[in-house]
């Protein structure tokens, strides 16, 4: 019969500096092996799980995960990869730096339309680990920005607005609204910045 270790007494090895040395170290030996020119096998996305509570790491996961989704024999393990990842962002305000580059990673990736299903429940997956207003916002400011591109492509134009949906059925109302207002006011003031800064030029 198992019985569960009580290790309230046991003194924690790495904390503070060390503790960031550490991360360090495990986060220079990955970023390693993924630049090796030898082929990244499935090996090495079994293993990155454990140790996605390391913010680094979360942002080095999040840096190659486009190109693991879209390789067939890696998409499944990639998958998973993906949503341990998310699953470890720590619910801090303000955020943790490493956590919103992963997100930015996440925001821009370009995956084919049967990796979309998977993009959109790590996304909001995001915003109801994370449901702060400075993440929803940022997160809104990214999505409506690439939709009020001219070009989108009516395809893309349709990702984009589920997207929004999601995001904003992932987070507490009053912070989706909040943050949706000021995702929208912060484009405005950026377009009317940009078009006083074009008639200079002009001028």
């Amino acid at each position: 019969q198992q019985t569960a270790l009580n290790l309230s007494m046991v003194r924690q090895r790495y904390f503070g500096e060390n503790l960031e040395l550490a991360y360090e170290a495990v986060h220079q030996a990955l970023l390693d092996r993924i630049d090796q020119k030898t082929r990244q096998n499935s090996g090495l996305l079994q293993a990155l799980p454990q140790f996605t509570a390391v913010p680094l790491v979360r942002c080095l996961v999040a840096e190659n995960l486009a190109k693991w989704l879209q390789s067939p024999a890696l998409a499944g393990l990639a998958r998973k990869l993906f949503a341990e990842m998310v699953d470890k962002m720590k619910n801090v305000a303000p955020p943790l730096k490493e956590d919103l580059k992963a997100i930015d990673c996440i925001l821009s990736m370009k995956l084919k339309a049967n990796q979309f299903a998977a993009h959109m429940e790590n996304l909001t997956a995001v915003a109801a680990r994370i449901p702060t207003p400075s993440v929803a916002q940022h997160i809104f400011i990214s999505l409506m920005r690439d939709l009020l591109v001219p070009d989108s492509a009516q395809g893309v134009t349709g990702d984009l607005i589920k997207m929004i949906g999601g995001v904003h059925k992932a987070l507490p109302r009053n912070v989706s609204y909040d943050a949706m207002a000021a995702s929208l006011l912060t484009l405005l003031v950026e377009s009317d910045t940009k078009a006083q800064a074009d008639k200079k030029e002009i001028k």
